[in-house]
């Protein structure tokens, strides 16, 4: 993993120490990858559901939850063209930062 990657997950989780941070690059069924992070445990109060961006973006952002399983939000950054995790992270922190105010 590039220090990158590890700097901006540490950053992802600075927000929130009980943040969980999970990536997968994997095969494309047309061929090339497809990114994904997820981010676990954000407050649902301050990350509504919502979706942006489509499958001809630069990227998908959605956020999900509360359910009866988990009364926490998930933030998930879709990149399905490339294989840069580096993106698709800042584009999570970018999102947890704007939502919760903070400056980075």
């Amino acid at each position: 993993m590039s220090a990158g990657a590890v700097e901006l997950i540490r950053s992802i989780r600075q927000q929130q120490p009980d943040l969980s941070v999970i990536m997968s690059i994997q095969p494309h069924p047309e061929g090339g990858v497809v990114t994904a992070v997820t981010v676990l445990g954000l407050p649902s109060n301050r990350y509504p559901v919502t979706r942006e961006g489509d499958y001809g973006d630069e990227y998908m952002l959605s956020v999900h939850g509360p359910d009866q399983r988990d009364p926490k939000a998930s933030l998930s950054v879709t990149r399905y063209h490339d294989d840069n995790v580096v993106a698709a992270l800042q584009t999570a922190l970018d999102y947890i930062v704007a939502r919760s105010g903070s400056a980075q």
